[in-house]
C-alpha cells in the first residue's frame, strides 16, 4: 500500500473497503448518512451557537437536542452565522455543522404565539422544523428533530 507520505493513502492506493469506509466519514458523500439510516440528501452548512465548553463536546460527541424552545425539542442551527454568533455571545462558540434536513415543514412561529396553537405540531410528520426570517424570528432558524441528521465540522 502506497503513501503519500502525510499518513494518508491516495484515492488509488486505498482497497474498496478502504475506500467504502472513507465514504462512511464524510458527511458529503450519501454513504455517510445512508450507514446511519438516514436517507442521502444534499447537505447544507449550519451553525449552532453554544458555550465554548459545549462545543468542544458536540466535536467530540455530536449534537444533543436540548427539550424545548421555539419549535420543541431539538437542535437548533441556523444557515446565518451571525445569528450563532450572536447567540453563543463573547464567550461562546459557533460550531460549523453539515445537516442533511430530511423533510421540513416551514413553521409560521409569528401565526403559533398570536393564535395559542403549538410551532411544535411539525415533529409529527418531518424531520426538521424551519422558520423563515420574519416569521417570529428577527433571522432564520432550523430545528432538527434526530442530531445524527447534523455531523459537526469545526468549532469557529
Amino acid at each position: 500500500v502506497k503513501s503519500s507520505g502525510l499518513g494518508k493513502q491516495s484515492a488509488s492506493s486505498q482497497t474498496p473497503a478502504q475506500m467504502h469506509r472513507a465514504t462512511q466519514l464524510n458527511p458529503k458523500h450519501g454513504n455517510y448518512w445512508s450507514c446511519r439510516g438516514i436517507a442521502p440528501n444534499t447537505a447544507k452548512t449550519v451553525y449552532h451557537g453554544t458555550s465554548r465548553e459545549n462545543a468542544k463536546a458536540i466535536l467530540k460527541n455530536g449534537f444533543k437536542p436540548s427539550t424545548g424552545g421555539l419549535l420543541g425539542p431539538g437542535v437548533y442551527v441556523t444557515t446565518d452565522k451571525s445569528k450563532a454568533e450572536a447567540f453563543a455571545g463573547s464567550g461562546g462558540a459557533v460550531v460549523k455543522a453539515l445537516a442533511n434536513f430530511g423533510e421540513v415543514a416551514t413553521v409560521d412561529a409569528r401565526g403559533a404565539r398570536e393564535h395559542g396553537y403549538s410551532a411544535n405540531s411539525w415533529q409529527a410528520g418531518h424531520d426538521a422544523g424551519y422558520v423563515p426570517k420574519g416569521e417570529g424570528v428577527a433571522r432564520p432558524e432550523h430545528c432538527v428533530k434526530n442530531p445524527a441528521r447534523l455531523a459537526p465540522v469545526a468549532k469557529i
